[in-house]
């Protein structure tokens, strides 16, 4: 998440500072903001997973399924922005 927080503060050219709560504080933020329990407890597990290097594997999968090549996070990022 720090590579993230850096390459979303070059592309936005301001600075996105990564902040790091506890799980339970985390999911009472969801809680006070009226997300369903179960769209809180599948957003806390996927925090959860990535910890555990869960998410850290890269393979074709992904390509397979849509069709094409993936985007790295930056060209994602600058396209979501630049829309």
């Amino acid at each position: 998440m720090d590579r993230i927080a850096s390459i979303a503060s070059k592309v936005l050219e301001r600075p996105i500072r990564r902040i790091v709560v506890s799980d339970d504080e985390y999911r009472d933020h969801l809680m006070s903001r009226g997300l369903p329990e179960a769209m809180v407890g599948m957003l806390t597990g996927m925090f959860q997973a990535s910890r555990q290097g869960d998410f850290s594997q890269t393979n074709p999968v992904l390509e397979n399924l849509i069709g094409r090549s993936s985007v790295s996070f930056t060209d994602f990022l600058k396209d979501s922005i630049s829309q």
